[in-house]
């Protein structure tokens, strides 16, 4: 299962990687959308390194996390809306140190993987493997909200991995 998971994250983060890098600038941190595209990647770079971690105690944080900020924008979060506002928005630059960073721990998180045991998130009630799947599932999908937001603006897109 390591095998295949490890080139699909690699896949993944250099697809989102991609997005970041060719965001147009007046829209990063533009409040027209619920959720600004620096938080959706943060968000997305977030909990993809926290699910990554194999348990709770092993997950490294990003230096630069701002607290709270994981969260999106949604009437299930509405008491981080005031958080929200406040926060400094991180530039692309940031958010690409922050999938390096994931990037160069993905083989060690990867390493001691047993895709039959149980999931760290307690609220997951799934197998790590299956879990791993789930995490790239979310990776994915805010890989392609943040590619539709660029395809609506502009004519190119990102290759496709």
């Amino acid at each position: 299962m390591k095998a295949f998971l490890r080139p699909q994250y690699e896949n993944v983060l250099k697809m989102l990687e991609e997005c970041i890098a060719k965001y147009p600038d007046d829209l990063w941190a533009d409040t027209g959308y619920q959720n600004p595209a620096w938080h959706v990647a943060y968000h997305a770079l977030y909990y993809t390194n926290i699910y990554l971690a194999p348990t709770e105690d092993e997950i490294r944080h990003w230096p630069e996390e701002q607290a709270e900020l994981h969260y999106l924008a949604s009437s299930a979060h509405p008491e981080y809306s005031g958080v929200f506002k406040k926060a400094v928005p991180y530039s692309r630059d940031e958010m690409i140190s922050f999938l390096g960073l994931i990037r160069q721990y993905l083989s060690q998180y990867l390493q001691n993987l047993d895709p039959h045991a149980p999931a760290w998130p307690s609220w997951y009630d799934q197998p790590r493997g299956e879990f791993h799947i789930n995490n790239l599932r979310h990776l994915q999908h805010h890989t392609g909200e943040l590619q539709e937001r660029i395809n609506s603006r502009r004519t190119t897109t990102n290759e496709w991995f």
